[in-house]
């Protein structure tokens, strides 16, 4: 997304890497679904478009893990399932109001352990990860012509005020600028 630096596992992955797809279990099946789905405008097209293409990027990083491609150091929740199941919580509710107890809960750490845990292995404390996932999932909302005040509501802020303070301290810019920058997305 413009304007948003990138969270450190993302950096961590090579910019250019080529794989050999004829090598890649199940990949044409899933870009069988993926371009099919592309061409229907069913009940659930984009949720189901979404979900393919994640599971295609995992089919992908798991081969390049397989195949040393990649560094499992460069996919934190891959090289740490118990922070993992934290990950995954925040990134399917982010807005949530997830506290590090409850994560470390999830994890079966105790708080300390687990915020000194998630640092070291993420690259930043629990409620900055949690903050770009927000942050991410505004983007796309704002893209869709979600009002900012819903879309504050959604991403787990407690009114317009803290959300724009929150895209502006990320990006630098308004929830307005960011889309007049990013484009809509939106017809006309």
């Amino acid at each position: 997304m413009a304007g948003l630096t990138p969270a450190r596992p993302v950096r961590a992955l090579p910019a250019c890497r080529h794989l050999d797809l004829a090598h890649l279990p199940g990949w044409c099946a899933t870009v069988g679904l993926l371009f099919e789905e592309a061409h229907m405008a069913a009940a659930g097209h984009e949720m189901l478009l979404k979900r393919l293409c994640e599971v295609l990027i995992v089919q992908l990083l798991r081969h390049a893990l397989q195949h040393q491609l990649i560094s499992s150091t460069a996919l934190p929740g891959a090289s740490d399932p118990a922070l993992g199941k934290a990950m995954q919580a925040m990134r399917t509710h982010p807005g949530g109001k997830w506290s590090v107890a409850e994560l470390a809960a999830l994890c079966g750490m105790s708080r300390s352990r687990f915020a000194r845990q998630f640092h070291a292995v993420v690259g930043c404390p629990p409620a900055q990860y949690l903050n770009s996932l927000r942050i991410a999932r505004a983007g796309e909302l704002l893209r869709q012509g979600k009002l900012v005040q819903d879309i504050a509501l959604e991403v787990g802020y407690s009114n317009q005020p803290a959300f724009t303070r929150a895209l502006r301290a990320a990006t630098q810019l308004s929830p307005r600028d960011w889309l007049a920058r990013n484009g809509s997305g939106l017809p006309g």
